[in-house]
């Protein structure tokens, strides 16, 4: 009589719960990356010049759209009429279907290509837009809301500048006789027209307006091109006057930079800079050497809040919140709201806090996901929310060096500690810190050095080595230049406590930016420009796919 084996009830579970964090490691989850890549050739397509031909030619834009819209129907009633329940019902996903995932992509391009054409249009439509190329260099008279604080810069034959984004109100024409240096006042005849345009403030000296301000401006008016920019065109300041300030939330932001500029104004000039500039991103008193210095060092997204300072608010709040529960959950989405209140709408901000949504999502609901899966979705997000980010370089940044922290360091920062997991104490868990360090810094320079390169035509040939360097330094600096932002209203001394303690390690980064900026061969001038650039794109994408068909990692399409 055949005996039956013994049952272990915990075992199976453990064993099973194995497996499936194995196999999920083991798999890349891809199958947004075409309807994001779709996204953005469709935004890009709709804010382009060829949208503006296509306006002068509806029967071709018919047509085009007529036959796209057809292909799609084709293609779902195809896969409709064609699809049978495909074998393996204990896989965990099931293969999908070429056709259906064809008309989702010619979907996906249509609609954002509308979405991009109708941001186009409304931005030559609008009447500053028309003003600026009907009348180049002449003086406008316009009322605008200032989006961002002017950031000063020195000027090569001596002087300074200032520079910051407004989008207008009302527009005032035509614009009174100047008497002097002074404008007469508007007369009652003058005709008034709304406007909701986004353009560049450009004026002399020192800027006398903050981020909230309501300003009457009087200035020429430069226009830009008719395409490829959200921007109407820069008007260069002879005339600006406050209307109104912030109020509420604003003003509250506003008393609180300038609470941390006034505790931070008696330290070096790189505690001035680097404490603001990494707790909310205040770049203002950043002179034009360590802003040279750090651009040639690759470290200048130290003071652009993105990806790097929402990970270490989180871990910090992570390990001092309760372990279980949804109180920590609710914490860490409230802290990530607050912080693209106070710094502002930059992409790489959003395009992090969005991330951080969806994983709190996922963690509420009890649900695993992967990470690049959610970055493709909140690349769609953004591109259909703003057709503009599809030609912003601060987001083609961030979504790319996300991309290259996610995908190739981790994978070989897993190979790192499961190759040193024999080392025990503090020196093979030192070697490992610097080796993932290495990696990730290594990996952003790589992925993102074609962008560069086309922007600049040089290589920072050193930004992986002033990374590592710097990495130290980076989590405290940026926790104490929180608390001194944090405290600087009610309690400015122990905020200038926190502004000491935060300058030796600003002071560490300023040095590592300084010296890697005076070695030889900083930047490497690089020929070919865009060329050069989609080589290195083509290079890095064969690269990655040879990669996955060698270690066997499955993926999913």
């Amino acid at each position: 009589m055949p005996t039956m084996m013994p049952v272990q009830v915990g075992k199976p579970a453990k064993a099973t719960r194995n497996i499936r964090h194995k196999d999920h490691v083991n798999t890349y989850d891809i199958r947004l990356f075409p309807v994001a890549l779709s996204a953005w050739i469709g935004s890009w397509w709709g804010t382009s010049s060829f949208a503006l031909y296509m306006k002068e030619q509806p029967v071709i834009h018919i047509c085009i759209a007529t036959a796209i819209v057809l292909s799609i129907l084709a293609l779902f009633t195809s896969w409709c009429c064609g699809y049978q329940q495909k074998k393996g019902r204990h896989l965990r996903a099931q293969p999908g279907s070429t056709r259906l995932a064809l008309a989702v992509v010619l979907l996906c391009v249509l609609g954002t290509y509308i979405v991009g054409y109708c941001a186009l249009s409304a931005r030559n439509s609008d009447p500053l837009f028309i003003q600026a190329q009907t009348q180049e260099k002449e003086r406008v008279n316009v009322e605008a809301t200032v989006l961002t604080d002017p950031q000063e810069r020195s000027l090569a034959w001596g002087g300074t500048y200032w520079t910051a984004w407004a989008r207008s109100h009302l527009i005032h024409h035509p614009v009174q006789q100047e008497k002097g240096n002074c404008y007469a006042h508007p007369s009652s005849h003058t005709d008034e027209c709304a406007s909701s345009a986004l353009f560049i403030l450009r004026g002399s000296g020192t800027p006398r307006i903050l981020r909230g301000d309501t300003v009457h401006i009087r200035g020429r008016i430069i226009p830009a091109g008719l395409s490829g920019t959200q921007a109407v065109g820069t008007i260069f300041v002879s005339h600006v006057s406050v209307t109104s300030v912030s109020t509420g939330w604003d003003a509250y932001v506003r008393q609180l930079r300038a609470g941390l500029q006034e505790v931070t104004h008696v330290f070096p000039a790189h505690t001035r800079a680097l404490v603001p500039g990494m707790s909310v991103g205040d770049t203002r008193m950043m002179d034009e050497k360590l802003r040279a210095d750090m651009r040639t060092a690759s470290l200048t997204h130290l003071v652009a809040i993105s990806g790097s300072h929402m990970a270490i608010i989180m871990g910090v709040l992570s390990g001092i919140l309760p372990a279980r529960g949804r109180v920590r959950l609710i914490v860490c989405a409230l802290a990530a709201a607050v912080m693209v209140s106070v710094v502002g709408p930059q992409e790489s901000l959003v395009r992090s806090a969005l991330m951080t949504g969806i994983s709190l999502g996922g963690m509420w609901m009890n649900r695993a996901g992967q990470s690049l899966a959610s970055l493709w979705c909140v690349t769609i997000a953004m591109l259909a929310e703003d057709p503009w980010n599809s030609r912003s370089f601060a987001f083609a940044l961030s979504v790319i060096a996300t991309w290259a922290v996610i995908v190739p360091a981790q994978r070989i920062m897993s190979g790192i500690r499961q190759h040193g997991g024999k080392r025990k104490g503090w020196r093979g868990r030192l070697i490992g810190s610097v080796c993932e360090v290495l990696v990730v810094s290594v990996c952003c320079q790589i992925v993102t050095g074609p962008l560069i390169v086309h922007m600049t035509g040089e290589w920072p040939l050193w930004g992986a080595v002033a990374n590592m360097c710097a990495a130290p330094a980076v989590a405290p600096a940026t926790l104490l230049s929180l608390g001194a932002a944090v405290t600087a209203i009610h309690l400015p001394g122990l905020s200038q406590v926190f502004v000491w303690c935060a300058s030796i390690f600003t002071g560490w980064i300023a040095y590592v930016a300084h010296l890697v900026s005076q070695a030889p061969w900083a930047r490497v001038n690089i020929p070919g420009g865009f060329i050069t650039c989609g080589v290195f794109v083509c290079g890095i994408g064969i690269a990655w796919s040879g990669w996955l068909l060698a270690s066997g990692r499955r993926v999913l399409m």
